[in-house]
């Protein structure tokens, strides 16, 4: 993927992230249950937004290292 694609994943999953945490502050209707909790989908849009960033951090040059104990 390039940076612009990249950019367009961690914008979209930080959005929903936002919108998730919204939904999850409004009280419940009693008579729905979700199919899917919504702590799930919490927990997987964070996952992609941290290998969005990741991502987005390789593309722009960093790079890891290895660890100066292991050297």
């Amino acid at each position: 993927m390039d940076l612009l694609a990249t950019s367009l994943l961690l914008a979209a999953s930080l959005a929903l992230i936002a919108l998730v945490v919204w939904r999850m502050r409004r009280p419940a209707p009693r008579h729905r249950v979700p199919l899917v909790p919504r702590e799930m989908w919490l927990f997987l849009l964070v996952l992609l937004a941290l290998l969005a960033m990741a991502h987005l951090l390789h593309l722009l040059g960093l790079r890891e290292t290895q660890a100066y104990w292991l050297r």
